[in-house]
C-alpha cells in the first residue's frame, strides 16, 4: 500500500514539473521567436558580404588548383590501399565515381 502511494506521489510530482517546465519553455520560446524576427528583419534585404570570396574559393579549391590535384591523388591512393587491404574490387569502381562526383561538384558549386 505504501509503495502505491509513493508511486502515485511520484507521478503527481513528475506531472507538475513537466507542466511548470512547459510553461517556462513557452514563455522563453516567445522571446526567442521575437528576437529571431528582429534579427532576421535587418538581414532580409542586406547585401551579400561574402560574394567576393567565391572567386577566391574557386581559385583555392577549384578544378585547376593544387588542392584539387592533391585530393584526387589522395583518393586514388586510398582506393588502392583499401583494395590491397580487403581485395574488394568495389574500391576500383569507387575511385572514378568519386573523382567524377568531386569534379562535377566543385565545378557546379564553385563555378570554376
Amino acid at each position: 500500500m505504501n509503495i502505491v502511494k509513493v508511486m502515485a506521489l511520484g507521478n503527481v510530482i513528475k506531472h507538475k514539473t513537466n507542466e511548470i517546465g512547459n510553461r517556462v519553455y513557452l514563455k522563453a520560446w516567445k522571446l526567442v521567436v521575437c528576437g529571431m524576427l528582429l534579427f532576421m528583419q535587418a538581414r532580409a534585404f542586406a547585401t551579400d558580404d561574402l560574394a567576393g570570396l567565391k572567386t577566391q574559393a574557386a581559385g583555392d579549391f577549384g578544378t585547376g588548383s593544387t588542392f584539387f590535384d592533391l585530393l584526387m591523388v589522395a583518393e586514388i591512393l586510398s582506393g588502392v590501399f583499401f583494395y590491397h587491404k580487403t581485395k574488394n574490387p568495389a574500391y576500383f569502381v569507387g575511385i572514378p565515381l568519386v573523382l567524377v562526383v568531386l569534379t562535377w561538384g566543385l565545378q557546379h558549386f564553385l563555378g570554376s
